[in-house]
């Protein structure tokens, strides 16, 4: 989510698709208020409460309120949290991890990790 500004700020339309019922929930207050104001001033669309099932060609598909939606996309972020995990997505497209969910480590390398693989795609 963190990336989601910056996106935006390239022109791209970013739409984050929450699981849970608000995003930056978990996020210290102050750092949290001005994340969301930083993406209402991009543009930024929220969709809360969506799970996603798969990803299709083009869209993602998902759950929210008990009903199937697809949200259109060029280029898909996964951001799984803090805690350091393994999805494995079953889509035929590059997929790259960095960050947390590779291990722990310090805000310098995910923000080095981030801007090489960046550069790289």
């Amino acid at each position: 989510m963190r990336n989601c500004p910056a996106l935006g700020g390239e022109g791209k339309e970013v739409t984050i698709l929450e699981a849970l019922p608000a995003i930056a929930s978990d996020l210290e207050r102050n750092y949290a208020y001005s994340l969301l104001r930083e993406l209402r001033k991009r543009n930024v669309k929220i969709v809360t409460n969506f799970k996603a099932t798969r990803v299709d060609e083009g869209k993602v598909i998902g759950i929210r309120d008990g009903e199937e939606i697809a949200v259109e996309c060029d280029t898909v972020v996964v951001a799984t949290g803090m805690r350091a995990r393994k999805i494995e997505l079953k889509v035929d497209v590059p997929q790259f991890r960095i960050g947390d969910c590779v291990k722990p480590r310090t805000l310098r390398d995910a923000i080095y990790e981030a801007a090489f693989l960046a550069a790289r795609i």
